[in-house]
């Protein structure tokens, strides 16, 4: 029997590997990555406001909603 494997980030987890994405594969300057990891931070709160992300509980409606 498989079991789903969830995977469960905290906020601030994600948006340091976020951040750490954006300066060595995007090369994105300082001001770009302060302003993503804003929106970023922001929708990831209003969605998990506990602060565990549940990927797979994300749904495009929540996007929409933020």
């Amino acid at each position: 029997m498989h079991h789903a494997v969830v995977a469960t980030y905290f906020v601030l987890q994600f948006c340091s590997e976020y951040e750490d994405y954006l300066v060595r594969f995007r090369g994105l300057s300082v001001s770009t990555r302060k302003l993503h990891g804003y929106v970023v931070r922001k929708f990831l709160n209003f969605r998990f406001p506990h602060g565990n992300v549940k990927w797979s509980q994300l749904r495009f409606n929540d996007v929409v909603d933020f």
